[in-house]
């Protein structure tokens, strides 16, 4: 899967970012964004609590895109979570 590949690469990119520079908002960001698209929501959730930490009040480009990625992440999260609870109609018990 091409797209799959290129969201390693570039998680790895940002990997090598950070071993630079753990604060760096852009790697951040990339690295949570390729992250929730390869759905490791955890390796994205550290991103985003590290993120948070970082004032992005002048960078309004990156502010926007953190917002709609922590929607996006709250989301599928979310119906993650969903899923996995879901219970079979078969697996209740009648008594």
């Amino acid at each position: 899967m091409i797209e799959g590949e290129i969201f390693e690469d570039a998680v790895t990119l940002c990997n090598i970012a950070l071993q630079n520079d753990s604060s760096n908002p852009e790697a951040l960001y990339m690295h949570a964004y390729c992250c929730v698209s390869l759905g490791d929501f955890e390796a994205a959730k550290e991103s985003l609590v590290e993120l948070s930490t970082i004032d992005l009040r002048e960078d309004e480009e990156l502010s926007l895109g953190l917002a709609e990625l922590l929607q996006e992440y709250q989301s599928i999260t979310k119906k993650n979570i969903k899923q996995k609870f879901k219970l079979h109609p078969n697996s209740i018990q009648k008594k």
